[in-house]
C-alpha cells in the first residue's frame, strides 16, 4: 500500500477513536485481525459514515435479476455479500484507501487494518467538522426556501391587484391624455397672455 495523506494512528489511539464511535474493537483484533470480526465493523462504519444499512443492502432489485436469472432467490444471499462488500471498498475509497480489495478484507494484516482504520477516523473527524458547516448552511438554505415561498404566496396574491390597477390605469390613459392637451393648450395661451 502507498504513503497517504492522512496520519498513521497508533494501536491505542484508533482503539479510543472506534470507541467513541460505537464500534468495539479489542487490541488482539488490531495485532492478530480476522475477516468475520473487521468486515462487521467495516459495515458499522459504512452505515455510520455514509449511512448506508444493512436493509438498503438487502433489498436488491430482485425484478432485474429475475428477467435475467432463473431460481434468482437461489442468489439473494450471494447478491447480497458482494454488494455489501463492495459498499465497504467504497467507503476505504472514499477514505483515501483507493487499492484495498477482497484480499485486503479478507485476509487482513496488521499494518493494512491499521492503515485502513486510521484512513476511516480520519475521515470521520473530517466529516464531523464539516458537518457543522453543512448543517449551517442546510439550515440558512432552508430558512431563505421558505422566505422566498413565502414571497411568491404574496407575489401571487398581489397579482390580481397588478392587473386590476394595470386595466384601471389603461381605462384612465385616455383622459390623462385628453389632460395632458388641455394642460398644454393653457400653458401656450397663458404663455401669450404673458407677452401681451
Amino acid at each position: 500500500m502507498q504513503n497517504y495523506c492522512f496520519p498513521k494512528l497508533k494501536n491505542r489511539d484508533i482503539l479510543a477513536c472506534l470507541r467513541d464511535l460505537g464500534t468495539p474493537l479489542t487490541l488482539n483484533d488490531l495485532k492478530e485481525p480476522k475477516a468475520d470480526i473487521l468486515i462487521p465493523i467495516y459495515g458499522q462504519l459504512m452505515e455510520l459514515l455514509m449511512g448506508i444499512n444493512k436493509e438498503m443492502i438487502k433489498t436488491p432489485n430482485l425484478n432485474a435479476m429475475n428477467q435475467h436469472i432463473q431460481q434468482s432467490e437461489l442468489h439473494e444471499t450471494s447478491l447480497y455479500q458482494i454488494t455489501y462488500v463492495k459498499k465497504i471498498l467504497k467507503l476505504l475509497s472514499v477514505c483515501g484507501i483507493p487499492e484495498c480489495n477482497l484480499n485486503t478484507l479478507y485476509y487482513p494484516t496488521a499494518k493494512q487494518v491499521k492503515l485502513i482504520f486510521s484512513g476511516i477516523i480520519n475521515f470521520a473527524k473530517f466529516r464531523e467538522e464539516r458537518m457543522t458547516t453543512y448543517q449551517t448552511f442546510t439550515e440558512s438554505t432552508n430558512e431563505l426556501l421558505e422566505l422566498k415561498t413565502t414571497l411568491q404566496q404574496h407575489n401571487e396574491q398581489l397579482a390580481p391587484l397588478v392587473d386590476e390597477l394595470k386595466k384601471q390605469r389603461e381605462n384612465e390613459m385616455p383622459i390623462i391624455e385628453q389632460l395632458n392637451h388641455e394642460t398644454e393648450q393653457a400653458a401656450g395661451k397663458i404663455a401669450e397672455n404673458n407677452k401681451i
